[in-house]
């Protein structure tokens, strides 16, 4: 149960993680977007 706990945890750090990940891609993206724009 308590190993279960563990990588239900683990998982969940991952899962964050990625989204992290994938939220700053898209808010690099954006910037590049803008920097476009302004040229």
């Amino acid at each position: 149960d308590k190993e279960m706990r563990l990588i239900k945890l683990h998982g969940f750090d991952t899962a964050l993680s990625g989204m992290n990940m994938y939220s700053y891609d898209l808010w690099h993206r954006k910037w590049h977007l803008i920097d476009d724009l302004l040229e």
